[in-house]
């Protein structure tokens, strides 16, 4: 027998679904061969935890075994014939004893030999699998060589040589009805590494793909299907801003985490001994040491508190200190607020005084007076007593005098920045104020009780009402643009250039476009903690949920997102009479859950109309029940599943 290739742990319990029923979760930690001579380990790897995350299963990422846990090893026989048998073997240590099993076959049946290795976890984990799910996990979703083709690329980003990675899943990508959606987003995820710091070629190729786009769209409108489909798969592979950047699944404590925002990268503290780690130039995220406790990040540096009280500033390979700042008694940090960063000033917010940090050279400015309400990209909003009533205060960064002031009866209960604007919450009404002046701009917008201020960015923004309803605004303009309810409460919202998303307890997140409707949908495992807009070539949205990172792409008309070519392509696959093509593009773009969740799980259950079998009957119960909940904004949307729950 061959090496070991895969090491895998997985700790299932069972956690009660919203219908009642035992759902199982499990922890896994993964040490993978290094090169592309491992495919199979990778390749069983994605497709296990694939596997049990269309179950309900959830997989979580640990740095070593813990009791309970299992011991997975993926061997080929020797023997040069690629279609070998294969042993997945397992072993449970269970106190000092240690339970085993395996599930044996052809390397060519690899699908099926997880679908049984599944059953195996699930039932030790006390969940016995229905006919139909068994049926489902069991069925191809590709060719062998396809898998092989989709392992051997993963086994070389593992290896770092994204390049061959990237020949590997545009070979597997196919075309037709051998057409794999995953291989090609995958492709395009590896070309999006492989332009890093090619702005040249990001932006050459962006006209290829808004060629390929028209001639997609003309060649559909005319009937001419096969032309269009060839265009579709030609605009995935220029359109760099299709690509979402993989997510990154793990624990995170909602009450110890930390975001850092930094030049290049973006860092997670999950509140273990860890962090993610998300690099904006490369668009790829990253396990990493915990660098706690931290206090900001600057041009990706670490700034923290030291003994002193002190400021420290490291940095480079090494983390040598750039200055070491001695703060005076009365200047502190705020240790809930960190270091507000703007342009280049740290804001020292924590003491008695207020004072600005030349974050360059390690100098303090003259300290000044009063309370932090807000901060933003332009300042600090600044609250100071005068007598009765209150004097609100805009301080630039850097400067100790107010860039102006206004005189208030009663002072603002609470406030938001974003660009050119001020927010203020006060006696149950929103008031709009112009950062550069200081003039009200619009308002009051009557709330009639205390609001949450949700976020913005840009144009827009939302805030949070007691009564859970959402009020969407054009913060430039002035104006309420619509009052919205969600299937729980709203915890972030993000505004982008086409509107607004607000993202909910319930991990949903709801897309607004500039006049109020409700464009899209998409979910994201777990709570969300935060939510944040990521890149400049490459734009998208970060989200930090109670189970990862993940990324999402607002709709928009004029650069359609891969999950809405992915729904062209099997709209045109079903056109030219290939279902089983058709069904399974549109299953793997529904079980992503980025957006288009309705219209996909329609066209399943179109699909999967008139099929006989109780798999099929089951499986587009499911699909029917998703859509339905898609069209409702106030239903939550409930996970992937092959088939209805029982």
């Amino acid at each position: 027998m061959g090496r070991p290739l895969l090491w895998l742990f997985l700790v299932p319990w069972a956690l009660p679904s919203a219908e009642g029923r035992a759902v199982p979760d499990a922890k896994v930690v993964l040490v993978s061969a290094a090169s592309s001579e491992g495919w199979l380990a990778h390749r069983t790897q994605a497709l296990l935890i694939d596997r049990l995350g269309s179950l309900g299963f959830r997989t979580r990422v640990v740095e070593r075994p813990t009791s309970g846990s299992y011991r997975l090893s993926v061997t080929p026989s020797e023997t040069k014939d690629p279609a070998a048998s294969l042993a997945m073997t397992w072993a449970q240590k269970i106190g000092a004893k240690e339970e085993t099993g395996a599930v044996k076959g052809d390397a060519a049946r690899l699908e099926m030999l997880v679908a049984e290795l599944v059953g195996v976890i699930a039932a030790r984990a006390g969940v016995e699998l229905s006919a139909e799910e068994r049926s489902w996990l069991a069925r191809p979703q590709a060719s062998f060589a396809v898998q092989s083709l989709i392992g051997a690329g993963e086994a070389h980003l593992i290896a770092g040589d994204v390049r061959r990675a990237y020949s590997r899943f545009e070979q597997a990508a196919g075309e037709g009805d051998d057409f794999s959606p995953e291989a090609q987003a995958l492709a395009l995820r590896s070309k999006v590494m492989l332009s890093r710091g090619q702005d040249d070629r990001v932006l050459s190729d962006r006209d290829l793909a808004t060629s390929a786009l028209e001639r997609a769209r003309v060649a559909r409108s005319r009937g001419r299907q096969s032309e269009a489909l060839d265009a579709y798969r030609a605009y995935l592979r220029y359109e760099h801003r299709a690509a979402l950047p993989e997510p990154a699944a793990g624990d995170i404590d909602p009450k110890r985490y930390g975001l850092y925002r930094g030049e290049r990268r973006t860092h997670v503290e999950t509140g273990g001994d860890s962090a993610i780690v998300f690099d904006e130039e490369v668009g790829t995220t990253m396990r990493a040491a915990s660098r706690a406790p931290m206090l900001s990040l600057y041009e990706d540096d670490v700034l923290r508190l030291e003994a002193g009280p002190s400021l420290v500033r490291t940095g480079g390979a090494r983390g040598a200190p750039r200055f070491w700042l001695k703060l005076p008694k009365a200047v502190s940090v705020d240790p809930a607020r960190g270091l507000p960063i703007v342009r280049g000033y740290g804001a020292l917010v924590g003491g008695p005084e207020l004072a600005w940090v030349d974050l360059g050279l390690g100098t303090l400015s003259e300290t000044f007076s009063g309370r932090v309400l807000a901060s933003g990209e332009e300042g600090l909003l600044v609250v100071r007593s005068a007598g009765p009533g209150a004097k609100l205060c805009f301080f630039r960064p850097g400067r100790h005098q107010p860039s102006f002031e206004l005189d208030l009866t009663v002072a603002p209960a609470s406030a938001g920045l974003t660009r050119g604007r001020i927010l203020l919450e006060s006696e149950g009404a929103i008031f709009v104020h112009d950062s550069e002046t200081g003039k009200r701009r619009a308002g009051p917008f009557e709330t009639g009780s205390p609001v949450r201020f949700l976020g913005s960015h840009g144009r827009y923004g939302a805030v949070g009402l007691t009564d859970g309803g959402v009020l969407l605004l054009d913060v430039l303009a002035g104006e309420v643009i619509a009052n919205v309810r969600g299937p729980s409460k709203a915890v972030a919202a993000v505004g982008h250039d086409h509107g607004v998303a607000l993202f909910f307890e319930t991990g949903d997140v709801s897309f607004y476009d500039r006049e109020g409707r409700l464009s899209d949908r998409a979910l994201v495992p777990g709570q969300p903690l935060d939510a944040l807009p990521v890149g400049t070539l490459r734009p998208s949205l970060m989200v930090v949920s109670t189970e990862g990172v993940y990324f999402l792409l607002p709709p928009n008309p004029e650069t359609p997102r891969d999950v809405d070519v992915f729904l062209e392509i099997a709209l045109i696959q079903d056109d030219l009479g290939r279902k089983d093509a058709a069904l399974r593009v549109a299953t793997y773009a529904a079980r992503l859950g980025t957006g288009r969740i309705g219209a996909l799980e329609s066209l399943r259950a179109s699909l999967l109309e008139g099929k006989a079998a109780s798999a099929e009957k089951q499986a587009r119960a499911a699909a029917l029940a998703r859509a339905q909940a898609a069209n409702d904004p106030q239903a939550s949307l409930p996970r992937f599943a092959w088939v209805r729950e029982r």
